[in-house]
């Protein structure tokens, strides 16, 4: 490519004018830059055969072009291995450009040597009797053999020490380049004796060195220049093999990093993809399907249009869970919570004909509706699906608020503090009840409220709790007839922690994203989506990004609460035309797509 002269003036003129020699000083007055060069100072500069120090600078210039212009470059290469031994990771310097990159590789190596067992295999106190004997073993130096030669006068006598003498010089042999080697080595430190060589361990050194030549480095710019791994040559040959001898609706190009796929955007029908053609076209071929799905490769995939602009790429572990239906997304919603009745909006108090509201919703009118699976969608699926559901408003959360308490409760695994609401509504035969709701401020979400069970209380500084858990289970205001001493009671409930977070009785739709992989559905992730904006507003919202969210198993006991993607909401109703409270509401919730990493392996 060359070099632009301009730079390269400017690098042999800065570099006179800005010498000790220069004793001129002129600046310009707008970049403060030195303009000016004294004779002199180019004089000092010839007779003291600096001259030299600028060619040095054009032949650096010259060598870092060369070196990036050229198809391979050395590099001075370590490779280390982690504490767990589950990770090789691989630092490669460039001493030219003075570049460092890094490559991680996980990778299974228990099975190679540890520390100790190095250590045993030559420990310092062999290495000095070796060198001890160095000498002995010398066989140009060994005189019992050289008399045994003279000795014997028979030729094949001689041909056979000959033949001694040949197989002691490449034992020998062996011996220096290994002593030589490690003794060079232990000059520097003593953890030499834990490096995997070629003499000790010359398996895992062999296997090591072939890891090594098959690193590539990707260039670009000096900021995405990236160390890679290539593919093993053999296994390239194998996969080039099957891939020939299949016949695919589409052409496949292969190299040592990558497997690209090129399709025919015009063989493509409507609701067809180019990722569902080429991965199902791969599940229904039995040999490639087998062999994709029992190897682990570096390669990365690619799948474009050779008559269009798309392209797709995956790595070999998105193209396994592609393959083996767990990139096949659906959506489920569910508008909750159903209407309660009265006599059930005590949680967790049971009765002699019903039992409270515990958030089941499988005999509910407003059942969980389902969307149609996106196969091969993830990880952007689209699914443009609306639901509808016929909703009635909850009385429960428009019931007169007659007193307020703060108390500190687990929501969903995490201590935070509640407001106690005290609300009051009328049961079927005209009686007044007063019934606890608890609501979050900082999710805006109120909650069903109850007791512990009796039985589960074992000691409490709560001394009307009999009664106030009579209450509740028989309805009877009477239980207390002054509201002062019910209000105490609440108070000394929520002080002594006997209170019980229920459902979320917050008008939402649930939505809960799962995989179809056969009979099989996995959760991928959940998210709801508050309905009061939209009653009390217009009627509609924008459409909105809503994150999922996943309990992810911790393996300890403990579990944790992790991003899982996002879909794409629009919320829209329409009430009857009688407008009463107790009609239904037509409500809509479009789902039109989801991103991220809404699926798991």
């Amino acid at each position: 490519e060359g070099f632009n002269m301009e730079t390269l003036c400017r690098i042999i003129s800065d570099t006179l004018v800005y010498s000790k020699w220069n004793r001129a000083h002129n600046t310009d007055s707008q970049s403060s830059l030195r303009t000016a060069l004294s004779l002199s100072g180019l004089e000092a500069y010839v007779k003291f055969a600096q001259i030299s120090y600028i060619e040095r600078k054009f032949k650096y210039l010259l060598t870092l072009d060369m070196n990036n212009c050229s198809a391979s470059i050395n590099l001075l290469v370590h490779v280390y291995m982690n504490g767990l031994r589950d990770e090789l990771v691989i630092l490669t310097h460039d001493p030219i450009s003075n570049n460092v990159y890094k490559l991680s590789i996980k990778e299974d190596l228990k099975s190679l040597p540890t520390d100790s067992a190095l250590e045993e295999l030559f420990d310092r106190r062999h290495f000095d009797s070796l060198k001890a004997d160095f000498k002995d073993k010398n066989p140009s130096k060994n005189s019992s053999l050289s008399t045994i030669a003279e000795n014997k006068a028979t030729k094949p006598a001689k041909e056979e020490t000959s033949a001694m003498m040949k197989d002691l010089k490449e034992k020998y042999n062996q011996f220096e380049n290994r002593y030589l080697g490690l003794s060079s080595m232990l000059q520097y430190s003593e953890s030499a004796l834990k490096l995997y060589n070629p003499w000790d361990t010359p398996g895992e050194d062999a296997a090591i060195s072939a890891l090594l030549n098959r690193l590539r480095l990707l260039r670009g710019d000096s900021k995405s220049t990236t160390l890679v791994l290539a593919e093993d040559p053999k296994f390239l040959t194998q996969l080039k093999t099957l891939l020939d001898g299949a016949s695919l609706p589409f052409f496949s190009i292969l190299d040592d990093l990558t497997l690209c796929f090129e399709v025919d955007l015009t063989t493509l029908t409507p609701n067809m993809s180019m990722r569902s053609l080429v991965f199902s076209s791969l599940r229904n071929n039995k040999t490639l399907f087998s062999f994709f799905t029992n190897v682990i490769s570096s390669l990365h995939i690619s799948i474009s249009a050779y008559n269009g602009s798309v392209k797709e790429s995956y790595t070999w572990l998105e193209l396994l869970f592609h393959l083996t239906n767990n990139r096949n997304p659906f959506l489920t919603a569910q508008l909750l919570p159903k209407f309660i009745e009265p006599e059930d909006y005590c949680y967790g108090i049971k009765k002699e004909k019903n039992t409270a509201f515990d958030g089941d919703e499988a005999v509910d009118a407003m059942a969980l509706q389902r969307g149609p699976v996106d196969v091969d969608g993830a990880p952007c699926p689209t699914w443009n699906t609306t639901f509808k559901f016929h909703f009635q408003l909850p009385l429960i959360t428009s019931c007169k608020v007659i007193s307020t308490e703060i108390v500190k409760a687990k929501v969903e695994g995490k201590y935070s503090y509640l407001v106690v609401m005290v609300r009051e509504t009328k049961l079927k035969d005209k009686k007044e009840l007063k019934f606890l709701t608890l609501y979050d401020p900082k999710t805006a979400t109120e909650y069903q409220c109850g007791l512990r069970d009796p039985k589960e209380v074992k000691d409490t500084k709560f001394k009307q709790y009999p009664k106030f858990y009579e209450y509740f289970e028989k309805q009877d205001p009477n239980c207390f007839p002054n509201a002062k001493d019910f209000f105490a009671a609440v108070s000394e409930a929520a002080e002594d922690n006997m209170l019980l977070v229920g459902p979320a009785i917050t008008p939402r739709v649930v939505f809960n994203v799962f995989n179809s992989n056969g009979k099989v559905e996995e959760l991928l992730g959940a998210c709801q989506v508050s309905i009061s904006s939209v009653l009390s507003g217009t009627g509609y919202t924008d459409p909105q990004w809503i994150t999922l969210s996943y309990v992810q198993d911790n393996g300890d006991g403990n579990s944790t609460v992790v991003k899982a993607g996002e879909i794409q909401v629009e919320l829209a109703f329409n009430k009857a035309e009688d407008d009463n409270d107790n009609e239904p509401i037509t409500a809509s919730a479009a789902v039109e797509k989801g991103a991220g990493g809404a699926s798991k392996g």
